[in-house]
């Protein structure tokens, strides 16, 4: 892969999924999808998570969390988390480094 290139991918099924970048690759995550009632994604290290959660029960006016527009710069150390409740997860963005 090089720089500019699209990194995405999809997990097989609901639940938890990361997509960590090789060893000096850094991307940037510009949407992510998953779950019909409720997803969370954020940021990982491999213990700790720092994450958004999602409900699409509510309309837009009642939270205005979006998580089909994001940036979320990750690299090898601090990579992409996801999870949902009921369909596979799925992630799309561009390799800057």
């Amino acid at each position: 892969m090089a720089v500019g290139d699209v990194v995405n991918g999809i997990n097989a099924a609901s639940g938890t999924f990361n997509f960590q970048p090789a060893v000096g690759v850094e991307c940037v995550i510009l949407t992510c999808s998953g779950g019909n009632t409720s997803m969370g994604n954020g940021i990982t290290n491999g213990t700790a998570v720092s994450r958004t959660d999602y409900s699409f029960s509510g309309t837009s006016a009642q939270g205005g969390r979006n998580p089909h527009n994001m940036k979320l710069c990750i690299n090898n150390t601090n990579y992409l988390y996801t999870a949902t409740n009921t369909y596979p997860s799925a992630y799309s963005g561009i390799q800057i480094k």
